[in-house]
C-alpha cells in the first residue's frame, strides 16, 4: 500500500505550480500545469497514479475556484489554507527571501505536511451562491455612491442651491430633476408649468415636499449655476443610471433573500429574531459564515471575523494591540454593521456598547466589542437552534 503524499498548489491566472512530497518530505514529482482543461487533465493523471493524496491551496481571490471545483468534483481531499499562516510558515522556514512559484508550491506542500490533522477539509457549501449575490450587491452599492457623487458634482453647477433645501435624492427632487436639470432652465419656463409639475409629482408620490413650486423657482432665479447644456445631458444620464442600479439592487436583495431563506430556514429565522436584524444583514451573515458548526466555539467566530483581540506582551509590558484583522474582511464589515444595529435597535447591546465608551473606547472599538459580544450569543443560538430573547422588552 502507497503511503500518503501532500500535494501544494500554488495558483496563478493562466497557470499553477504543483509540488507533491512523501511523509519524509521528499519531492517525489513537480509540475507547472496551464490553466486550462488539459492542464487540468494532466495534473489529475499525476495525481490519480498517488494512494491517498491530501491537497492542499491557499484561500485568495478568484484564480483558484475552478481548479478547486473539479478537485472537489473528483472527491478530492482539499485543504484550502489561510495565505497568513503559510507565509508565517515560509519566513520561519528560511530566512533567505528568494520567492518563486514553484518554491511557494513546495512551501504548501511541506505546511500540508506538519499541519494537515488540524486543517479541516473543503466541502462544496450551499452559502456559495449567497456569497457570489453579496459580493455582486457590494458591487452594486458602490456604483450607487459613484453615481450619486457624480449627480452632485453635476449639481454644483447646474442648480447648487437646491441641495441646501432638500434631498436631492428622494425621489419627488429626482423626478423633478429630469424634468428641470438645472437653474437654468426653470427659469426659462412659465411658473404655472413648474406648479404642473410639482402636482404631477405629488400624485405620484402621494405625499407632500417640503420644497414648494415657489421656493424652486425662487432658488432659480437667484442660483450662482454656470452649468450649460452638457452638464444638463450629463446630470439626466446619471439620474437615470441611479434608477436603473436601483432597480437591479432591488431584484437582487429580493433573490438574495429567497435563496437565503431557501438555504437556511432556521438560521434566517433565529437571526431576524435580534432586534435591528432584517433579512439583508441576516442573509449577509450567512453568506460569510455557511454552517455555524463549522465554528468549534464562538471564538473560533470572532477569529473567522479577525476581530479577535491582539494581546501584546514583553516581558513586563502588556498592552491590547487592538484586533488581528487576519479573518475574513466582509464578515468583519457585517459585523459591524449588526453590531450598529444592535445598539440603535436593541437595550441590552445599547447599554453594554455605552459601558464600553465610558472605559475609554473609541466608537469603533466599542462597536466591535459590542459585535464580539454579539458573535458569542450568535453562535451559541445558532448551535442550539434558539431565538433570541431580548432581556428588556
Amino acid at each position: 500500500m502507497k503511503a500518503t503524499v501532500f500535494v501544494g498548489i500554488d495558483v496563478s491566472k493562466d497557470s499553477f505550480d504543483v509540488s507533491c512530497v512523501d511523509e519524509q518530505e521528499v519531492i517525489r514529482w513537480a509540475f507547472k500545469f496551464s490553466m486550462d482543461r488539459q492542464g487540468f487533465g494532466d495534473f489529475f493523471k499525476h495525481l490519480s497514479q498517488e494512494q491517498s493524496p491530501i491537497i492542499a491551496l491557499e484561500s485568495t481571490g478568484i484564480y483558484h475556484v475552478n481548479l478547486l471545483t473539479f478537485l472537489s468534483k473528483h472527491s478530492c481531499d482539499i485543504k484550502l489554507v489561510s495565505p497568513s499562516l503559510v507565509k508565517r510558515f515560509i519566513e520561519s522556514y528560511s530566512l533567505r527571501k528568494t520567492k518563486t512559484d514553484a518554491k511557494d508550491a513546495h512551501m504548501i506542500a511541506l505546511y500540508v505536511r506538519r499541519n494537515h490533522n488540524t486543517l479541516i477539509s473543503y466541502k462544496p457549501e450551499a452559502r456559495q451562491c449567497l456569497t457570489q449575490l453579496t459580493r455582486t450587491r457590494e458591487d452594486i452599492q458602490q456604483d450607487i455612491r459613484k453615481t450619486k457623487n457624480h449627480i452632485k458634482r453635476l449639481l454644483i453647477l447646474t442648480f447648487p442651491e437646491l441641495e441646501q433645501v432638500v434631498d436631492v435624492f428622494l425621489l419627488s427632487v429626482r423626478l423633478l430633476l429630469k424634468q428641470y436639470p438645472s437653474a437654468r432652465i426653470v427659469r426659462q419656463r412659465r411658473a404655472r408649468g413648474v406648479k404642473k409639475a410639482f402636482e404631477a409629482v405629488l400624485s405620484q408620490q402621494g405625499r407632500k415636499m417640503k420644497l414648494t413650486p415657489e421656493l424652486f423657482i425662487h432658488l432659480a432665479k437667484k442660483s450662482i449655476a454656470s452649468g450649460d447644456e452638457k452638464d444638463e445631458k450629463a446630470l439626466l444620464y446619471h439620474l437615470e443610471h441611479l434608477a436603473f442600479l436601483e432597480k437591479r439592487m432591488m431584484d437582487l436583495e429580493k433573490r438574495l433573500i429567497d435563496e437565503a431563506y431557501k438555504r437556511y430556514q432556521k438560521p434566517m429565522a433565529i437571526l431576524t429574531s435580534f432586534k435591528g436584524m432584517g433579512n439583508i444583514l441576516a442573509s449577509q451573515f450567512l453568506s460569510e459564515v455557511g454552517d455555524i458548526h463549522r465554528f468549534q466555539n464562538y471564538k473560533k467566530l470572532i477569529a473567522y471575523a479577525g476581530t479577535d483581540p491582539v494581546i501584546k506582551e514583553s516581558g513586563l509590558a502588556k498592552s491590547n494591540g487592538g484586533i488581528s484583522k487576519r479573518g475574513s474582511a466582509h464578515l468583519r464589515h457585517v459585523g459591524f454593521l449588526i453590531a450598529r444595529c444592535a445598539i440603535l435597535h436593541d437595550t441590552r447591546f445599547n447599554l453594554y456598547y455605552k459601558r464600553k465608551k465610558s472605559e475609554g473606547m473609541s466608537y469603533k472599538m466599542a462597536v466591535i466589542a459590542t459585535w464580539n459580544k454579539m458573535a458569542k450569543i450568535i453562535h451559541h443560538l445558532l448551535t442550539h437552534e434558539m431565538y433570541y430573547v431580548p432581556d428588556f422588552v
